[in-house]
């Protein structure tokens, strides 16, 4: 078996690892980076993030033609879609992207390997490659491996497999009746696809709200302009038993009410399953080294992202929630810094966004309010429905919702944002926790009109009590 000793490891070719290599590059280390598929970028860029942006930029084009008669243009009555040339397309993107990350791991001679990795002991991993096997010993490592779909209990006893979001993201062809088990963020993005381009969609949640973790007002927006999205979302009911008969391979679901157990059955074209994902530990022999696994499976690290085996460190979704591409990255620049021997700070209270890229966006970061009620956090809010927004308005966007939460001093601590680009809205509100505004600053900076940028500023000048472009009756009393 051939062996090679190099100065630093990372395993896992995702935005964590790749921000982690790539940064560790530049900062003088000599890196190998060890991933298991031919591109690089991970789950986001091949299967997740990426690709579903691709789709649902697709299904906002389809959305926008439908209604486009409502402000004077006229279209044609049939809509029809191009599966091939729409996957083509989404195709050409990812190539260009991972083709990006290839060539900017060669201009930092970061040395790629494609292959499997499992660990020997704390100081070497075996890699399994097309050619054979080789031996890698490190003086660090930096373990980015990342997470999967979370099976379904009994799949493989079914000849027609079901739809995770990989093979959803493959649009092999747009059902009539989809059946989507898991009313999550993949599983609602998942479902305004394939509503926009013609499918019956019907929503399986086994909670009682969709998005528990986004505050009810948020929500409601949400769920009032998605009103003849779904056809049925079937709160606190889960599946019984489903089947595949007949020569049309239709799937025959039997659902159960989790509250009085009552049974019924419906029949779909096709099931996407989004029940949450699994960190990859268990794929890497982690048994071998003094690396902790806590009982969901997350790797255990410090403060400095390091596990119990000093050379060892992890980042990403492989360490735990939340399990988002930007913190990701975060992660994989800081303990790049950290090996390199950089004075680094880590805050493990930065501030990490959250974003739905449904139709409208959801987007939050900071405190929600429903968390300052659990904490029994004093707060005051200012919020502005978007029907006040000229801008929003003209977009044919005024279902929305800006939320900004302060402390009882004034300075911010959250906020929430439902509504078209509210995933782009939310960096100002990140920054300002982030700077640690006041009401005072946001209401003094001066935003362009008409823009929805504009609702961030409205509503900090309603929770201040100055607003005058919206009429807020506890502002005139005072």
């Amino acid at each position: 078996m051939e062996t090679k000793k190099v100065q630093l490891l990372v395993v896992g070719g995702g935005p964590g690892g790749y921000a982690a290599a790539f940064r560790a590059a530049d900062l003088g280390l000599k890196v190998t980076l060890v991933e298991k598929h031919e591109t690089l970028g991970g789950v986001c860029l091949n299967v997740g993030c990426i690709p579903s942006k691709a789709l649902l930029h697709v299904a906002d084009a389809a959305e926008t033609i439908k209604n486009a008669s409502s402000f004077g243009l006229e279209t044609k009555d049939t809509f029809k879609v191009n599966t091939e040339k729409l996957v083509a397309w989404k195709q050409g993107i990812l190539k260009r992207l991972t083709g990006g990350l290839k060539q900017m791991a060669a201009l930092r001679k970061v040395e790629y390997i494609v292959g499997e990795a499992e660990f020997l002991n704390d100081d070497a991993v075996t890699v399994k490659t097309k050619t054979g096997t080789m031996k890698i010993e490190y003086d660090k490592c930096v373990i980015a491996c990342g997470s999967r779909n979370r099976k379904l209990p009994g799949d493989e006893d079914l000849p027609l497999k079901f739809w995770y979001s990989t093979e959803a993201l493959e649009v092999e062809k747009i059902p009539s009746k989809l059946l989507v088990i898991g009313g999550g963020v993949i599983g609602l993005e998942m479902g305004t696809f394939y509503s926009s381009l013609g499918s019956e969609v019907t929503i399986l949640q086994r909670t009682s709200r969709l998005l528990p973790m986004v505050d009810k007002d948020l929500m409601n927006v949400f769920l009032k302009a998605n009103a003849d999205r779904f056809k049925k979302i079937y709160y606190e009911h889960g599946t019984k038993k489903i089947i595949m008969k007949g020569k049309d391979k239709k799937f025959t679901v039997e659902f159960e009410n989790l509250k009085n157990k009552e049974t019924f059955t419906e029949q779909f074209d096709n099931i996407v399953v989004s029940i949450g994902r699994i960190p990859n530990s268990d794929r890497l022999s982690l048994e071998k080294t003094c690396v902790r696994v806590d009982e969901r499976g997350f790797i255990v690290t410090n403060e400095l992202l390091q596990t119990a085996c000093e050379k060892i460190y992890a980042i990403g979704d492989i360490i735990g929630n939340p399990m988002l591409a930007h913190k990701a990255t975060y992660e994989g620049r800081i303990v790049a810094e950290i090996i390199a021997g950089e004075e680094v700070f880590r805050d493990k209270e930065r501030v990490i966004p959250s974003v739905v890229y449904t139709s409208p966006e959801i987007a939050w970061a900071g405190l929600t309010e429903q968390e300052c009620v659990e904490q029994k956090i004093k707060f005051q809010k200012g919020e502005l429905p978007w029907m006040a927004s000229g801008k929003a308005l003209t977009a044919e966007a005024s279902i929305g919702k800006t939320k900004l939460i302060f402390d009882e001093k004034g300075y911010i601590i959250g906020g929430g944002i439902v509504g078209k680009h509210a995933d782009d809205l939310i960096s100002e509100v990140l920054l300002a926790i982030e700077m640690k505004a006041h009401i005072k600053d946001i209401t003094m900076t001066v935003h362009p009109h008409p823009t929805l940028s504009e609702t961030i500023a409205l509503s900090a000048e309603i929770a201040e009590g100055t607003v005058t472009d919206y009429y807020v009756p506890k502002i005139l009393k005072k």
